[in-house]
């Protein structure tokens, strides 16, 4: 019978980018003989650190290592004892001699899939990925339907290549194995998102805080990206109520995001809510002075109410941190015409097609906005 797992010790659960490992526990703790059979028997524990069971000689990493080096136990029992002893040095962040033991475990038993699986995860802790790699692999091949920590750590490690179907693969495998597996919806979720699939992103990443909310400080940048990407998404589709909304659960987590109220601020604009896109727009400037876009769209904000001093100033300080927007330009210009500057007006619509990209949808506007200030 398996136990739940646990994170090792030492491994940081960082799901975007940074490694995320677990370790296989209850293998490594079915260590129990008889002196009358000599024979191996199953049993479980919550984890790698001592058992307090009275019927197990492997309850403290002393009686490990003493079934370990005892000629009498065979292989198979002492390899089993090693490895208990290496999941203990796991537990105590020693990931070294954690490695060493479960080499030792090899060298008794080379078939010890649960030497393979710690080994990886002593491998996986230390950044030495190519062989966590090849030994979680191997775990796998021994036996496939016990390690689904092993496919955690492949399909963590396949991320950091890029390979997000892969990582979705293996955490498939991992969740298919232990339907509670926390970290493995976590890491799916984590490749969802890589993937721009931000509905399946956010209901593994809740399923991960719903069976350990111990997660959700680890995974909240993942929630905040989640629901900003999917906000746009929104935004583009023209549903501009569920952008607000997505904008305003990633402002839940944190409220100075200054993506989220910008793009916040940008949704209050479609909808013609000038007053709260200004708010928005004015806290993502507090949050981050150099953001060009939130001072852009502020001066849109200030132009559509007819407020054009404010919205010059905002757009001018806008050009002045992004001189490449071709879309503030066009949006000055539009002030400048508003207040008969032709020339400048004329300057800007001009600036603007000169930096609009060659399938810019709006160069028409901006060559008619040409030929208006001409006349």
């Amino acid at each position: 019978m398996r136990v739940p797992m646990q994170l090792s010790s030492f491994l940081c659960c960082a799901l975007l980018g940074a490694p995320l490992a677990m370790t296989s526990r209850a293998d490594a703790n079915d260590v129990q003989t008889t002196e009358q059979t000599g024979t191996q028997q199953s049993t479980s524990a919550g984890s790698a650190t001592a058992r307090s069971d009275d019927t197990s000689p492997c309850n403290s990493l002393s009686t490990c290592l003493a079934i370990a080096q005892e000629d009498t136990q065979t292989g198979a029992n002492r390899s089993l004892a090693y490895s208990r002893v290496g999941y203990i040095k796991i537990d105590g962040n020693e990931p070294d001699p954690a490695e060493e033991y479960f080499s030792r475990a090899l060298e008794l038993d080379a078939n010890s899939d649960i030497a393979y699986a710690g080994r990886s995860d002593a491998e996986f802790a230390k950044g030495d990925y190519e062989k966590a790699v090849a030994d979680a692999k191997k775990a796998i091949e021994l036996k496939p339907d016990s390690h689904p920590e092993a496919y955690l750590i492949l399909g963590t490690l396949a991320d950091r290549n890029g390979d997000h179907e892969a990582r979705i693969g293996y955490m498939n495998k991992a969740i298919a194995l232990a339907p509670d597996f926390a970290e493995a919806y976590a890491g799916r979720g984590n490749g969802y998102l890589a993937e721009n699939k931000y509905d399946l992103a956010l209901v593994d990443l809740n399923k991960a805080v719903a069976l350990k909310p111990e997660l959700s400080g680890m995974l909240q940048q993942a929630f905040e990206v989640a629901y900003v990407e999917r906000g746009g998404l929104y935004v583009k589709d023209g549903n501009y109520g569920a952008a607000i909304d997505d904008y305003t659960r990633a402002l839940q987590l944190t409220p100075l995001n200054t993506r989220a109220l910008n793009d916040q601020g940008d949704a209050y604009n479609m909808t013609g809510d000038f007053g709260s896109a200004i708010a928005d727009f004015t806290k993502a400037i507090e949050s981050d002075p150099s953001y060009p876009y939130a001072y852009s769209n502020r001066g849109l904000s200030y132009f559509k109410i007819g407020r054009n001093d404010q919205a010059l100033l905002d757009l001018d300080k806008a050009i002045e941190l992004n001189d490449r927007s071709s879309s503030t330009y066009f949006v000055r210009g539009e002030v400048y015409r508003s207040k008969s500057d032709f020339k400048s007006a004329l300057a800007d619509f001009q600036k603007a097609l000169e930096l609009a990209a060659t399938d810019d949808p709006h160069r028409a506007n901006m060559l008619s906005a040409i030929e208006s200030v001409k006349r």
